[in-house]
């Protein structure tokens, strides 16, 4: 088994509603990290628009193996926050990836 460790940014964008409004549903906004159908975290969303999170995530994993890493949005409605994966990297094993939507990210190990 490999110990692999990916890494990578997610942004958000939060339209001005969503960040002061007074209903606490529509700007409580979460994200959660999964490697294939695996939970890795769930994190609130605090910060403002010009911030993004460097995320550094450890899987183990067989070599010449195939995974997808997805953050999906829990929110009351879409439109509150907009989510993306930027940057995705494999800091110590050779790989390749490939970027199937802002929110999936599909790579490979050799």
């Amino acid at each position: 088994m490999l110990e692999v460790n990916l890494i990578f940014e997610v942004h958000c964008y939060r339209p001005p509603w969503g960040i002061i409004n007074p209903i606490s549903k529509f700007n409580d906004s979460r994200y959660r990290v999964y490697v294939d159908d695996d939970l890795i975290t769930e994190r609130s969303w605090i910060w403002n628009n010009n911030i993004f999170l460097k995320e550094s995530v450890w899987i183990k994993s067989v070599k010449v193996c195939e995974h997808i890493v997805k953050i999906e949005p829990v929110v009351c409605i879409p439109e509150q926050a907009v989510f993306s994966v930027l940057n995705f990297a494999i800091a110590n094993v050779p790989a390749t990836s490939t970027k199937i939507d802002d929110l999936q990210v599909n790579f490979t190990l050799r």
